[in-house]
């Protein structure tokens, strides 16, 4: 459907609405091949099935991606991943949940629940209903869900006088991990540019999110269910892909295998962040590898190239090998940045540094230091790093001519 279309469909409709009726949500259910259930706060409506997929990775909880989670036991089968469908596109308690789907790995693929709400005044039962699946589990899969879902949701829990604790569970928020990950290639790591260019999954035609929250109230005024089947439709394919998304973390972050060296120079960053500084530092070597042959630039995506790949990582590798104490084995690298990039600043400090402090090299140290200085000097347009980099090499040449200068006087007088 044309957004014009959409846009037409949901101004067309009165004004007035009257609350729905326990027939409403009969309606509701039987349109939608859900179901009406009860509990101690009321009646909900729930759309369960089982979406089929493929087996799961094993070995989350060895994962960097759970650095930070805390000490909790964490296993494929309590995780639950879950999204919302909110009234607005912000926070606040007047941002209600009208639309909630938790997914559960078991043999048959996800055990997928849909919680929609039929009517605000129904927000007892379907609050209740949503607490109960979510506190079920060992631990919460999101993506934004931290600064907007769990929020919203708690917002909506202390407002009813009920305990947001199942939201006190560890919770992975993919977006974090995804960005360190993808954003130097992708550039943007919203849900649906992921699914496409890392899964390559297409939604097709996908509600856009800003017409969510006018499509629920286009249902609450005409009682339509059918309205609401493109929300349902998105908000399934958000846990859908959840599930899909952290198999594929994982399988990086294992092996990086033939994965774009963009992708493997993220999960790297990811692992050397999480701790794991010999899993980070293999492949940082692997990635070196590659660029000292040459990678093809006409067909490299995102916003990094591959000059500028090579600069960071080089300076990444080399960190690592000097926090290792082989000082030795980092040498080349800085060399060889010098000799490969054309502004190679930072690099060039770091070396001069080895040569002055660990070979006590001074005079090479202030050959680097004074041809890096020279170069950044000459150059018209300078970032702020540029200028820290130039303050740093400017001040180490002139006290390295000090030390070489007072080193060299006796032989001179004599």
């Amino acid at each position: 459907m044309l957004l014009r279309d959409r846009l037409e469909r949901l101004g067309r409709q009165p004004s007035a609405r009257a609350p729905r009726r326990d027939a409403d949500l009969e309606r509701l259910a039987s349109e939608l091949s859900a179901e009406v259930r009860e509990n101690a706060g009321g009646r909900y409506v729930v759309l369960e099935e089982v979406w089929p997929m493929p087996p799961s990775r094993p070995g989350l909880a060895g994962s960097a991606l759970v650095a930070g989670l805390g000490d909790a036991p964490l296993h494929d089968g309590g995780l639950c991943f879950w999204d919302t469908e909110t009234t607005g596109l912000s926070g606040g308690v007047g941002n209600q949940v009208f639309l909630l789907a938790t997914a559960h790995r078991d043999a048959g693929g996800l055990l997928l629940r849909q919680y929609i709400l039929p009517d605000p005044a129904y927000e007892g039962g379907f609050l209740q209903a949503v607490t109960d699946d979510l506190g079920a589990s060992c631990a919460l899969v999101s993506y934004n869900g931290r600064t907007f879902d769990s929020p919203v949701l708690e917002g909506r829990l202390l407002l009813s006088r009920r305990s947001p604790d199942c939201l006190r569970l560890p919770h992975l928020d993919l977006l974090h991990p995804v960005r360190r990950v993808f954003k130097a290639r992708l550039g943007q790591c919203n849900l649906p540019v992921v699914e496409s260019m890392v899964l390559g999954r297409d939604r097709g035609d996908d509600i856009p999110g800003f017409l969510i929250p006018e499509t629920y109230f286009a249902y609450l005024r005409t009682g339509d269910p059918g309205v609401l089947r493109e929300v349902i439709a998105h908000n399934r394919q958000d846990v859908v892909s959840l599930s899909l998304l952290l198999d594929h973390l994982l399988e990086l972050l294992e092996d990086g295998g033939g994965a774009h060296p963009l992708d493997r120079f993220g999960a790297a960053r990811l692992l050397e962040a999480a701790g794991q500084a010999d899993r980070a530092l293999a492949l940082y070597e692997g990635l070196w590898l590659e660029a000292d042959g040459g990678w093809d630039g006409d067909v490299w995506p995102g916003s990094w190239t591959p000059v500028e790949l090579g600069y960071v990582l080089g300076l990444r590798l080399a960190s690592a090998r000097r926090r290792r104490g082989e000082h030795a084995a980092a040498e080349p690298v800085l060399e060889s940045i010098l000799r490969a990039h054309p502004a190679p600043w930072q690099a060039a400090i770091m070396l001069a540094k080895d040569l002055e402090h660990r070979r006590r090299d001074r005079s090479a140290a202030l050959e680097v230091t004074s041809a890096a200085r020279a170069a950044l000097e000459a150059t018209y347009v300078r970032s702020g790093l540029d200028e820290r980099c130039l303050e740093d090499l400017t001040r180490r040449e002139a006290r390295l001519e000090r030390r070489v200068g007072a080193a060299s006087a006796p032989s001179a007088a004599a």
